[in-house]
């Protein structure tokens, strides 16, 4: 290889992205050309959204409704299903911040868990918003705009995958329009499963993990280093999503790796190979280091991490029907041909990575499909919750296929308008097959269905029920919060009681939770099966107030429940008093048992946050101080100053040795040696970027072409090229 074609190739990498309305082919290939001004079509692609949030009530945030006390203004946000858990950690999050605390333990579910082994990412995505918003709107309404952020933020994959083949913006505005349209089940990452059942971090762990191979095929094949700083941070906030969708990344990467690779330019096998190599290890890096707090007490910590696992795949018959149900047969069949496409031809690198991506990706889930096959973090692993990723690859392959068949069509019939009306025309058509569905059209593929929400009387009577336990509720002691009225009338509200921590900042504990850790937590249930209460009546217990220190019990109806109706069972509990009767009736424990005792003593005094406790005993009797919270290896304790050893108790809670008399016990969740190390890994990797993003392009240019000295396979004219 001589210099003036290894300058001629960097010269073509480097050169900025092309503006207007031709758009340039990569270097010896035809020219794909584009009729319309990009503005035009991003005008549209904001059109679509405008319409989508429009149709599902996302602008309309406020309601009012009336209840017994009179017309009152409740937020009308996103209520189905696993919505209110995402909403009220958001609101945990912005509380916290707000007090001047790094959340890293969330206290008020259950007794409390690490953030890392259900970690922020989707709530600071709701935080940043509030802030872009100036705090103008609750952040629960906030949820109801980023639930519908991530669910039309594929969109900016799809422009990037399309721009980095040069193709038209019309690949991704009608991989938008399929993306909305098709709605897919509950576990496939369309409306289904992000507006309806609000499984929020699954969908954008996936979405964060889209964008993140978007940019590194573009980084890999241009070189500009905007695509090298989103496809890092993507590829954290994946992790601080969702973990899970880290399997995606590193696919994804290797996918790029290997596509940056295959021929499609004037440079040698090694070249492209060093190139490529170069490009993703750089991001692999940055990414890795800044996810390090994340994914260090992951391995950490993970011996003590327990998932009940509620789906899987039984075969691969099964895998295969999900993966047509997720995007419809006739989306299959030219997702089907948009790979082929991108997999023969060289004159689309970006669509043969994504080809790849989506390749090795269902290769892997389709190994894990069987059930007998995990073992480890992979026992862990709900395959079916791996698809959403599986399916925005193929909706936009889909989208590119058709696109470039249209290009072709266009210019053998010379109408450069073709391709783009073409776009234009099947996005419209999609809309209405599955938005206004044709009577053919199956009910599980009817898109943008309404969804419940928070606008109605029974929430704003729940809230004013929370408002009075935390005022009933007394110091020290949590509240046990059990049923959902409107399960009755749609079974989507299964988990209304979650809402209470807007209301109180007691701890809070409940029949019915999305998400629990590990099985040692007492309760009438098994938690090898599931973590619900099957006969909710049986929580209403002296046994199991002090267990749990619960001094307010809010309850209301369970529809379908077995056994007694927990209304009932507590307006004949001899160790209730009530409150206030209504939807929602609530009731104090007598002589309730506080979160911390010496054995049968109460404290004196008592504090308790949300990462640190605090009981002041001036008459303790020697012995163990139970401290009704979960046990991690994080917390510390003091005994009047001086530490003190934890015990880890058979009920998952923690205990510590105390002396007769005067006692003072402090509990922390701390940070410890490692979690600081980590910490510094994370600031070492965004230093790292910045300053290969920030670099002078001679630098980085310099740095990038050293990967291809002294290869294996390179000529030495090809090395004394690279140095020139």
């Amino acid at each position: 290889m001589t210099q003036t074609t290894v300058r001629a190739e960097m010269a073509e990498e480097t050169a900025p992205h092309p503006r207007g309305v031709r758009l340039t082919a990569p270097a010896g290939a035809p020219a794909t050309s584009s009729a319309v001004p990009s503005w035009v079509w991003l005008l549209a692609h904001l059109v679509l959204i405008a319409w989508v949030i429009t149709r599902v009530g996302g602008f309309d945030l406020f309601t009012t409704v009336n209840v017994p006390q009179g017309a009152v203004q409740v937020v009308n946000t996103f209520a189905a299903v696993d919505h209110p858990f995402h909403a009220t950690r958001a609101y945990t999050l912005l509380q916290s911040i707000e007090h001047g605390e790094t959340l890293r333990w969330i206290s008020n579910l259950q007794g409390g868990y690490p953030v890392e082994f259900y970690p922020l990412g989707f709530a600071w995505l709701e935080v940043g918003l509030w802030a872009l918003l100036f705090g103008t709107l609750p952040i629960i309404a906030v949820h109801k705009l980023a639930v519908l952020l991530v669910f039309v933020l594929p969109a900016v994959a799809y422009w990037i995958l399309a721009r980095a083949d040069r193709l038209s913006p019309a690949t991704s505005f009608l991989g938008l329009a399929a993306l909305v349209a098709v709605p897919g089940k509950w576990t496939q990452g369309g409306y289904t499963e992000l507006v309806q059942w609000g499984l929020a971090t699954n969908v954008a762990g996936a979405v964060a993990a889209l964008i993140a191979i978007a940019a590194l095929a573009a980084w890999t094949l241009r070189g500009h280093r905007g695509f090298l700083l989103l496809a890092a941070l993507m590829s954290a906030a994946a992790a601080y999503t969702n973990p899970r969708s880290l399997l995606a990344v590193a696919i994804a990467a290797l996918a790029v790796l290997l596509g940056g690779a295959l021929p499609g330019g004037a440079s040698s096998i090694s070249i492209r190979l060093s190139r490529s190599f170069g490009r993703v290890a750089v991001v692999g890096v940055c990414a890795l280091l800044l996810a390090a707090p994340e994914l260090i007490a992951l391995m950490r910590f993970r011996d003590l991490y327990y998932f009940v696992l509620y789906q899987e795949y039984a075969n691969l018959h099964a895998y295969w029907q999900a993966t047509v149900q997720s995007v419809s047969a006739p989306v299959v069949a030219l997702a089907a041909a948009g790979g082929f496409i991108g997999l023969v031809s060289p004159r689309f690198p970006a669509a043969r990575m994504a080809i790849l991506a989506l390749i090795g990706y269902m290769l892997v889930t389709a190994a894990l499909a069987n059930p007998s096959n995990g073992a480890g973090p992979i026992s862990q692993l709900e395959t079916p919750r791996l698809m959403p990723f599986q399916r925005m690859l193929m909706i936009y392959l889909a989208a590119f296929g058709v696109i470039v068949a249209a290009s072709w069509l266009a210019r053998a019939i010379r109408a450069p308008l073709a391709a783009e009306a073409a776009g234009a025309i099947v996005a419209v058509a999609v809309l209405i097959v599955f938005v206004w569905p044709w009577p053919g059209v199956p009910a599980s593929y009817h898109g943008l269905m309404p969804v419940p929400t928070t606008g109605n009387a029974e929430f704003a009577q729940f809230r004013q029920a929370m408002a009075v336990a935390d005022d009933a509720a007394p110091a020290g002691t949590a509240i046990l919060v059990i049923g959902s009225p409107l399960n009755g009338a749609d079974t989507m509200w299964w988990h209304e009681q979650m809402w209470a921590p807007l209301e109180t900042d007691h701890p809070l504990f409940y029949d019915d939770w999305l998400w629990y850790w590990q099985t040692q937590n007492k309760g009438p249930y098994d938690p090898l099966q599931g973590h619900a209460y099957p006969e909710p009546a049986q929580a209403i217990t002296r046994d199991y107030f002090t267990e749990h220190g619960i001094g307010a019990v809010v309850v209301g109806e369970k529809p379908g429940a077995p056994g007694v109706q927990p209304r009932v069972a507590a307006a004949n509990s001899p160790d209730l008093d009530s409150v206030e009767k209504g939807d929602w009736d609530v009731y104090t424990v007598r002589n309730p048992m506080p979160i911390i005792t010496d054995g049968a003593i109460s404290p004196d005094a008592i504090e308790i946050g949300n990462q640190r406790y605090r009981a002041t005993f001036d008459n303790a009797v020697a012995g163990e101080i139970v401290v009704r919270r979960n046990w991690f290896p994080r917390w510390t304790a003091t005994v009047n100053g001086q530490p003190a050893k934890i015990i880890h108790r058979d009920d998952g809670y923690m205990a510590i040795a105390a002396p007769a008399g005067h006692v003072v016990v402090d509990v922390r969740y701390g940070v410890d040696a490692v979690d600081w190390m980590a910490r510094a890994l994370a600031i070492t990797g965004a230093i790292l970027l910045a300053l290969v993003v920030l670099s002078p392009r001679s630098m980085l240019r310099r740095w990038r072409m050293g990967w291809m000295i002294d290869q294996p396979g390179s000529s030495s004219a090809e090395a004394q090229a690279a140095r020139n």
